[in-house]
């Protein structure tokens, strides 16, 4: 009789730790053999080559300027070197997708989307892959039950007697790297939408002279910041009240667990051991339905993080994008501006950079009313996404300014594209209320000199040539002097 309650106590203790433990991937050490693209690599593994493709994320093909320096970076960063590969599917007997760890710990598929030389593939999975490296960072938090001096769960220290199974921490372990996951996501976006902007080159006189055109976009945009930020403060609520839950509860099981131990060093009858079985298969039953709560709490977190991770991708996106012309803002200008002077750097190779204004376009604002102003900017922005190619970056800089950075471009290239999207506006239709409005634009272009050029420098040039555009009439194209 004696037998059946700690029969029964046991048979629970590994139904619940069934319950939170999960299998870890599949991870090997390889060496990598060769690089077909940023995204595919060739691996060789016992002897055997496979082919392995990159989980989540996509490169362009290799014959883009992009696409082969994804296949560059990714050469310098494993070819030849021992990594490991973190498994996600076996497509077949010689190929699987998969993460690559860097030899310094990195991962390589989150790097060439930080280094803007790959993007997420939505289809795939965007949520786990959005998360990984926010998981990777927060295995390394040294908060809580990730804290160095905390003692690893089954590994007592010297000397020291096992405890007794407290709550199921397996399970809390994973809640609270969930919670921990999105807490390091909402801070990381709230820097970025924090951060100050760099303050603008001086720019000549007459080009200051902006309409009033677009601020209705920038009220949009404060609302837009605003809403997530109300947002991103309810759901580190949320989860901190849910975490402080989970902290608290293991802490009561822990001391449960430790007076349960203290009774049975302490117990000197049969009746005695007897009793201290029937309460630990008592608290097992509780434990079991508090595991059964965590799970509903759990799935109902999850639900709200993928909640939430919507609503931060948008905001992430509108970050970067100006209202009113749904292009790239400044922001976003200033940022690729910089990566194109370190690639400049890194590779020698050369881009140019258009500026363009809308000429008088102060007078269609006070003729025709801001609303006319703002359509005029959106089709001005249609146009100049239509006349350039699918690696060119447009952007609205300000008013009635726009940008447009030409990877791998000289300055005659730019030249043609500027003067081949003035006549594209020139003759593209205006209309408002019935009355035609005539618009034209005015450029500079220029060619980014890497041995003197800086990005400020580099704007300061343009605008010039911008500036001698309006000055000797308007509605023309103006290079750079040498």
């Amino acid at each position: 009789m004696g037998r059946k309650p700690l029969l029964a106590a046991c048979i629970s203790v590994l139904l619940l730790l069934a319950i939170g433990v999960s299998v870890p991937a599949e991870e090997f050490e390889a060496e990598v053999d060769g690089v077909v693209r940023g995204d595919l690599l060739t691996i060789r593994r016992q002897g055997k080559t496979f082919e392995l493709a990159l989980y989540g994320v996509t490169c362009p093909p290799p014959d883009r300027p992009l696409g082969s320096e994804a296949r560059r970076f990714t050469s310098t960063m494993a070819l030849h070197k021992d990594v490991r590969v973190r498994v996600r599917a076996h497509e077949d007997e010689s190929r699987i997708t998969g993460d690559v760890l860097l030899p310094d710990g990195t991962v390589l598929n989150q790097k060439l989307v930080q280094k803007g030389l790959a993007s997420w593939d939505r289809r795939n999975a965007p949520n786990e892959i959005k998360l990984q490296t926010q998981e990777d960072t927060a295995r390394h938090l040294k908060l809580g039950i990730w804290s160095s001096s905390a003692p690893v769960a089954g590994r007592p220290s010297p000397g020291e007697k096992p405890a007794p199974a407290p709550a199921p921490r397996a399970l809390i372990f994973l809640g609270a790297l969930s919670l921990f996951v999105a807490l390091g996501m909402t801070v990381f976006f709230l820097r970025k939408i924090r951060r100050p902007r760099r303050k603008a080159p001086p720019r000549p006189a007459p080009l200051r002279d902006k309409g009033a055109g677009g601020s209705g976009g920038e009220d949009e945009q404060t609302q837009a910041v605003e809403s997530g930020r109300r947002a991103v403060q309810d759901l580190l609520r949320s989860l901190s009240d849910f975490v402080s839950g989970l902290m608290e509860n293991n802490m009561a099981y822990n001391t449960k667990m430790t007076d349960h131990k203290a009774s049975i060093d302490q117990a000197m009858t049969m009746a005695g051991l007897e009793e201290i079985k029937r309460l630990l298969v008592q608290e097992i039953e509780e434990m079991q339905s508090t595991a059964e709560d965590y799970r509903r709490q759990l799935e109902h977190a999850n639900m709200t993080i993928r909640d939430q991770q919507e609503v931060m991708e948008r905001f992430r996106i509108d970050a970067k994008m100006d209202f009113l012309t749904k292009i790239a803002n400044r922001r976003a200008f200033e940022r690729r501006l910089e990566e194109e002077f370190q690639r400049t750097k890194r590779y020698r190779s050369v881009f140019a950079l258009i500026m363009i204004d809308i000429d008088y376009f102060k007078k269609v604002n006070d003729r025709y009313g801001h609303i006319a102003g703002d359509q005029v900017l959106r089709v001005v922005a249609q146009v100049l996404e239509e006349q350039t190619r699918f690696n060119d970056f447009v952007s609205r800089y300000g008013g009635e300014e726009f940008a447009v950075l030409l990877p791998e471009s000289t300055a005659g290239q730019g030249r043609y594209v500027a003067d081949k999207i003035r006549q594209a506006v020139e003759n593209t239709s205006f209309l408002h209320a019935g009355e035609k409005i005539k618009v034209t634009i005015s450029a500079g272009v220029g060619q980014v000199d890497a041995a003197r050029d800086t990005p400020e420098t580099l704007i300061e040039r343009v605008d010039a040539a911008l500036y001698q555009a309006k000055k000797n009439g308007r509605n023309r194209v103006e290079l750079c002097p040498d």
